[in-house]
C-alpha cells in the first residue's frame, strides 16, 4: 500500500513538473509576442494566466516536497499539462501570424507616411506653383482640351476685376474674347487646335478684350499636360500682353515710313542737284561746242555754198538735166545730214540722262571725239584711241550721255594740264601734247585709260582731286566740280575711278 501511494506521488511530481516548464515556455512565448505586437494590454492578461498556473504549480510542489502535504490528485495535473500545451501550441501558431501582421502593418504604416510626405510635397509643390503663377503678370489659365477653365491666377482676377470662383469653368474665349464661340483663324486662330495639328507648343497673336472698350494686343501659348496614357487633355494656356512693343512697331513702321519718304525726297534731291551739277559743268564748256558745231558746219555749208553758186553756169550751159538735179540734191541732202547729225550729237550730249540702258562703251567714246576733235586738234594736242581687237563688244548699263561727261572732263583735264606746261614753259611748244585713251577688257571688267603727258598731278593733293569744289585752276577756268561729278557718275554705275602719276604725266582709271 505504501509502495502505491509513493509511485502516486511521484508521478504526480513529474507530471506537475512537466506542467510548470510547459507553462513556463508559454509565458516566455508570450512576452515575445508582446514584444513583437507591441500589444501589450491583450498578452499582459495570458501572460498572468499563465503565470498563476505556474506558480499554483510551484505551490503544490513545495507542499509536498517541504510540508508534508498531498500532491493533486494525478488526474488535475494530467488536465494542467494539457492545458499548458495547448496554450504552448496555440502561441507558437499565432506568434507567425502576429509577426507577419506586425511587418505588414509597418508596411502599412510606412506606406502610409510616405503617402502623407507625398501628399505634403504635392501640396507645398501646388502652392509654391500658386505662388509663382500668381506672382507672374500675364494672364495664366489652366484649361481643358475643349477650352474649360479649371484654374487662373491673380493676373486674371485683377485685369479684369472679376473673383476667381466666376472664372473657374467658363470657357476662355468668353473671358478673353466676350464672345460665344471658340478662336477661329485667320485672326484668331486656336492654340490647342494649332497644337493638336503640329504636335508643338504654338505662339499665335490675338486681340484681347478687359471689356467692350479696352482691348489689347497678346501673344498667347499653350503649353500641353499630358495624362497617364501619354495624351494631352489638359492645357497652361499664357497670354503675353505686347500692346506697347505693338505700338512701338507702329511707331518705328511709321517713323520708318516718314523716314523712307525723306529719304526718296532726299535722293530725289541729290539726284536733280547732280544733274544740275553736270548740266552746269557741260554748260561751262557751251562756248567750246559752238565753236566746234561752227567748225563742223563750215565744211559742209562750204559744199552746199558751191553747189548753189554753179547752178546758174549749170544752167546757162545746158548741164541742167535729170541727172544732173539728182546728183545735186544728193550732194546737198548729204551735207544737211552731217550737219543734222552733228546738231543732234551736241544736242544729245546735252540732254539730261534720266533711265539707265546698256550701250557700247566704244561708241560712246567716239561720240566724244568725233564732236570735239577740232577743238582738241586747234590746242595741237594729238589724241589717239586704242581699243582690244579681241573684244567685239564693250558694254556697260548707265546712263550714256553722263557717261560720255566723264570722258569729256578727263580729255579736258589732261589737255588743260598739257597747255598749263606750255604756258610755264616746262614743256616745248615745239613739242605736242599727247593724250591717249586705251579700252580693255580684263575677265569680265571694262577697263579704261586716259593718259597724257601734262607733267602729273602734286603729291601732295592728287588723293584730294575728287573732292567737291577742289580745283587748282583760276576761279574763270574750273570750279572743281568736273572730277567730283565724274566720280559719282562713274560709282553710281557699279565702277571706280583712280588717278596715278606717270612718267610726265597722269593717268585716269575707271573699271566697270
Amino acid at each position: 500500500m505504501a509502495n502505491t501511494l509513493l509511485n502516486s506521488e511521484m508521478t504526480s511530481l513529474v507530471i506537475s513538473l512537466l506542467s510548470v516548464v510547459i507553462q513556463t515556455v508559454a509565458v516566455v512565448m508570450t512576452l515575445r509576442l508582446i514584444k513583437i505586437t507591441e500589444n501589450r494590454t491583450a498578452w499582459i492578461f495570458i501572460s498572468m494566466a499563465i503565470s498563476l498556473m505556474i506558480i499554483r504549480r510551484l505551490e503544490n510542489l513545495y507542499m509536498f516536497l517541504f510540508s508534508d502535504g498531498v500532491m493533486t490528485p494525478v488526474i488535475f495535473e494530467v488536465i494542467g499539462i494539457v492545458i499548458s500545451f495547448f496554450t504552448l501550441v496555440g502561441v507558437s501558431k499565432i506568434a507567425p501570424i502576429f509577426l507577419t501582421l506586425k511587418k505588414s502593418h509597418a508596411k502599412v504604416n510606412k506606406s502610409l507616411s510616405e503617402k502623407e510626405l507625398l501628399i505634403n510635397e504635392l501640396k507645398l509643390t501646388k502652392q509654391l506653383m500658386e505662388t509663382v503663377a500668381n506672382g507672374i503678370t500675364e494672364e495664366i489659365f489652366l484649361i481643358t482640351k475643349d477650352c474649360e477653365i479649371l484654374w487662373a491666377n491673380n493676373a486674371v482676377v485683377e485685369h479684369r476685376k472679376c473673383e476667381l470662383n466666376k472664372v473657374v469653368g467658363m470657357h476662355c474665349y468668353e473671358v478673353t474674347h466676350h464672345s460665344d464661340v471658340p478662336c477661329t483663324p485667320p485672326d484668331d486662330p486656336c492654340p490647342i487646335d494649332e497644337f493638336y495639328k503640329t504636335g508643338e507648343s504654338v505662339t499665335v497673336s490675338h486681340v484681347h478684350y478687359v471689356n467692350e472698350d479696352t482691348r489689347s494686343f497678346v501673344e498667347v501659348t499653350v503649353y500641353p499636360i499630358t495624362n497617364e496614357e501619354g495624351i494631352a487633355d489638359k492645357f497652361v494656356h499664357v497670354s503675353k500682353d505686347v500692346t506697347a512693343r505693338m505700338l512701338r512697331e507702329e511707331e518705328i513702321s511709321n517713323l520708318n515710313k516718314m523716314l523712307e519718304q525723306k529719304i526718296k525726297v532726299e535722293v530725289t534731291l541729290r539726284e536733280q542737284e547732280r544733274q544740275l551739277l553736270i548740266q552746269q559743268s557741260k554748260m561751262a564748256a557751251m562756248g567750246e561746242m559752238i565753236g566746234a558745231i561752227t567748225h563742223q558746219w563750215k565744211q559742209p555749208l562750204n559744199i552746199v555754198s558751191l553747189i548753189a553758186q554753179g547752178m546758174p553756169d549749170a544752167y546757162e550751159y545746158g548741164e541742167i538735166n535729170q541727172e544732173y538735179i539728182k546728183d545735186t540734191v544728193t550732194g546737198i541732202l548729204e551735207q544737211i545730214s552731217f550737219m543734222t547729225k552733228t546738231v543732234n550729237d551736241f544736242r544729245n550730249f546735252l540732254k539730261p540722262s534720266k533711265v539707265a540702258i546698256e550701250f557700247d562703251i566704244k561708241d560712246a567714246i567716239e561720240d566724244i571725239l568725233f564732236m570735239f576733235k577740232y577743238i582738241l586738234s586747234k590746242s595741237n594736242i594729238v589724241i589717239t584711241f586704242d581699243k582690244d581687237n579681241h573684244s567685239d563688244k564693250f558694254t556697260t548699263t548707265g546712263q550714256p550721255n553722263e557717261f560720255k561727261h566723264v570722258i569729256l572732263n578727263l580729255i579736258n583735264n589732261s589737255r588743260d594740264a598739257i597747255c598749263l606746261m606750255w604756258e610755264k614753259k616746262l614743256m616745248s611748244e615745239d613739242k605736242n601734247g599727247n593724250i591717249h585713251i586705251q579700252l580693255s577688257k580684263d575677265n569680265d571688267k571694262v577697263l579704261i585709260t586716259i593718259s597724257d603727258n601734262g607733267g602729273g598731278i602734286p603729291k601732295d593733293i592728287i588723293d584730294n582731286i575728287f573732292e567737291p569744289y577742289f580745283t587748282t585752276k583760276p576761279d574763270d577756268k574750273g570750279t572743281g566740280i568736273g572730277l567730283y561729278m565724274s566720280k559719282a557718275i562713274i560709282e553710281s554705275m557699279g565702277g571706280t575711278i583712280t588717278c596715278i602719276n606717270i612718267e610726265g604725266g597722269a593717268e585716269f582709271r575707271i573699271n566697270l
